[in-house]
């Protein structure tokens, strides 16, 4: 898995959704390349923060 991430970093794909074993409480990871630390968030508010950041683009 880690080196997907890095493969990830390094063709530059600005947002990131890890589904991993909280998936099953609606927990994701999100991260945006711009900002180094991941956040545990809801898959929808997750969802919503791509949909922002794909229309200010």
């Amino acid at each position: 898995m880690g080196v997907k991430l890095k493969d990830a970093g390094l063709f530059g794909i600005p947002l990131r959704i890890v589904v991993g074993k909280r998936a099953a409480e609606g927990i994701v990871e999100h991260s945006e390349r711009s900002r180094p630390e991941a956040e545990a968030v809801s898959a929808a508010d997750a969802a919503g923060r791509c949909k922002q950041r794909v229309a200010t683009t």
